[in-house]
């Protein structure tokens, strides 16, 4: 009798209830797999066994492990961290393979023509990654250019100095990321190159999952999804996601919804990722896309909304400081007194006069004798005011007092706080410059 009440309870109330649930959140806009509630191969004659394949793919979904795969795929992709499940109704119902198949075709007709694309080794595709980031293909090319005749291969920019890393990057701003360039292709070049899979790339300093994800692919031909600041546009927009895709159930969604474009083995991985990020760069650009020349436009829920400008959903915008500041530039002969930034924070690594804030109330010309003191260790000298230097980074805004020092006290001259070393240079082209000491080094001269 027991096992007669479990059958029951099998066979009949528990498909029911769940798939009645599962029916339930479909409408309330919540995406819940039943099919996956009882296993790949429903019992025969259960509510689900007998419902439309396109009834159970509108409710797959919300049931997978949170980090985990669906049961309705055996594959993984490359073994990224990030391609989890799928935990929002997708909306979109255009099959995956249709969007894959527009987009390519879409992606052999429009795509630009760059040097990284011509010749995706592993090495030119990290390079031209770093590089990306943050900034305009039209800025990078001439850096790429540049690197790639100075150092042709990846041992060659592993053998060089940071300070020769930096000085040729100085202008491409975000200077984190040649620091982290050049850490990467030492430590890949003591592996005997780049991993091929993206648990062995993410091993290395400096590479994220987008990173890891776009060498894997593009350069090792690996069906992995990556997502960058394209991707998440066009698939919000795609299927009008709403939650914020900072958050980790949003990157969640995104890879495991990338993912399932990789699912359908159709084209080259890396052909794939790329089009995604052209799409999103040409096509579905943050302002004023051009929709009606978009492969995916029939498909997209947000375009059928009328409510593009709603995805990606917004993040708060930081409040930009403004911030008093002062520079010392000091001369011996032809000889620049300069500081190196300490550590990985804000311009590390990079030299400059010797600069800091000013403190609350305190003026320009005192705040730039006392940072010469607790800074370079030089005590006293005359001051000449030389003019004033603004630069904006993302976070805050700088509006520099640029002074000239002389008859300064030079016998105690030593790095002080956020200053890994202080000294005479004569060739300053030599080091690495940030965009901010080039304007200040031009104001005093």
């Amino acid at each position: 009798m027991f096992r007669d009440g479990v059958d029951h309870l099998v066979e009949g109330v528990w498909p029911r209830l769940m798939f009645r649930i599962a029916v339930f959140w479909e409408i309330k806009g919540v995406d819940l797999p039943a099919r996956t509630l009882l296993g790949d191969t429903p019992r025969k004659g259960s509510p689900i066994a007998t419902a439309s394949e396109d009834a159970v793919q509108d409710i797959q979904g919300v049931f997978c492990r949170p980090m985990g795969r669906c049961n309705t795929s055996d594959g993984q992709h490359g073994g990224h961290p990030l391609a989890g499940s799928i935990t929002h109704d997708t909306q979109s119902r255009t099959p995956p393979e249709s969007l894959v198949s527009a987009l390519l075709d879409w992606y052999k007709e429009n795509a630009r023509t760059l040097p990284w694309r011509s010749d995706p080794k592993p090495y030119h595709v990290l390079l031209s990654e770093l590089m990306l980031q943050q900034t305009r293909v039209d800025t990078v090319l001439a850096y790429y250019d540049r690197f790639l005749k100075r150092w042709p291969t990846l041992s060659d920019l592993a053998s060089a100095t940071e300070d020769e890393v930096l000085t040729e990057w100085a202008g491409l701003g975000y200077y984190r990321r040649a620091r982290n360039l050049h850490r990467c292709v030492r430590a890949a070049d003591a592996l005997g190159g780049l991993p091929s899979d993206v648990e062995g790339l993410l091993e290395l300093p400096g590479i994220g999952p987008y990173t890891a994800g776009a060498i894997a692919s593009i350069a090792f031909d690996v069906a992995t999804p990556l997502v960058d600041g394209n991707v998440e546009r066009i698939l919000t927009r795609l299927d009008a996601y709403g939650e914020d895709p900072r958050k980790a159930a949003g990157k969640r969604y995104l890879w495991g919804r990338g993912a399932q474009f990789h699912d359908e083995g159709i084209g080259k991985p890396g052909d794939l990722n790329q089009a995604l990020m052209e799409l999103g760069a040409l096509v579905c650009t943050p302002k004023k896309p051009r929709c009606e020349t978009c492969p995916w436009e029939t498909s997209c829920v947000a375009r059928a909304r009328g409510d593009i400008a709603s995805f990606p959903k917004k993040k708060a915008k930081t409040k930009v400081r403004q911030v008093e500041a002062v520079a010392a530039v000091l001369r011996r002969g032809d000889e620049n007194l300069l500081a190196r930034r300490a550590g990985d924070g804000l311009l590390g690594g990079l030299w400059e006069p010797i600069f800091g804030e000013c403190r609350e109330d305190e003026a320009p010309k005192d705040a730039a004798l006392r940072v010469l003191r607790e800074r370079g260790g030089v005590h006293g000298g005359t001051l000449v005011e030389k003019g004033l230097v603004t630069h904006a980074f993302s976070h805050q805004r700088l509006r520099v007092t640029v002074y000239t020092v002389s008859n300064a006290k030079l016998d105690a001259v030593t790095a002080g706080e956020g200053y890994s070393e202080v000294r005479f240079v004569r060739d300053v082209e030599a080091l690495g410059l940030s965009t901010l000491a080039r304007k200040l080094l031009a104001v005093a001269s």
